[in-house]
């Protein structure tokens, strides 16, 4: 039997030789460099029209919510537009929305659940330019990698001495041409 080594090896080797007799030699390296980006960039970041546009009505609503603290209202909302969104931007409010429930969860000293929502939510977030639709993702990506340090030094003994000055707003602009 053939290892995935093996088979990988033989199905690169006879792709090559299939795209020298077409390409050449010079043609075969720019395709597998076109191959290799065009995989990766699949693997990447949605493409940056999704970040066009303007934030769905709840989105609005759930952020500001965030912001004034009130998690699980901020959560409700984000859901109401995560679930009415078709676009891939929907991602981007689910995203918002865990960050809000690790902070939940910070605030009702609840350190496995916040560390638990804090892992899921990364494949959320990571995805995102700094900026989409105006919500200064990078920057909640940054306040949360912070909170979640500090969650982390103190332990699970020490989550109610957590300095709630930690957890931060989401910063977007409500303006449509984004």
């Amino acid at each position: 039997m053939k290892s995935a080594a093996d088979l990988h090896s033989a199905t690169t080797s006879r792709s090559s030789k299939m795209h020298r007799k077409v390409l050449g030699a010079k043609g075969l390296q720019d395709s597998r460099n076109d191959i290799i980006s065009l995989n990766m960039s699949d693997l990447s970041a949605p493409e940056n029209s999704n970040c066009r546009g303007p934030l769905h009505p709840k989105a609005i609503l759930g952020m500001e919510a965030f912001n004034a603290g009130h998690y699980f209202e901020a959560h409700e909302a984000l859901e109401a537009a995560w679930r009415e969104e078709s676009d891939p931007v929907r991602d981007l409010y689910r995203g918002i929305l865990q960050v809000g429930v690790v902070y939940l969860h910070i605030t009702r000293h609840n350190y496995p659940g916040a560390i638990k929502v804090y892992q899921r939510c990364q494949k959320w977030l990571h995805i995102w330019p700094e900026t989409c639709r105006g919500v200064a993702v990078g920057q909640l990506r940054r306040d949360l990698e912070t909170a979640i340090t500090a969650l982390q030094e103190l332990g699970p003994e020490h989550v109610a001495e957590f300095d709630l000055s930690l957890l931060k707003p989401v910063h977007f602009s409500k303006s449509e041409d984004q």
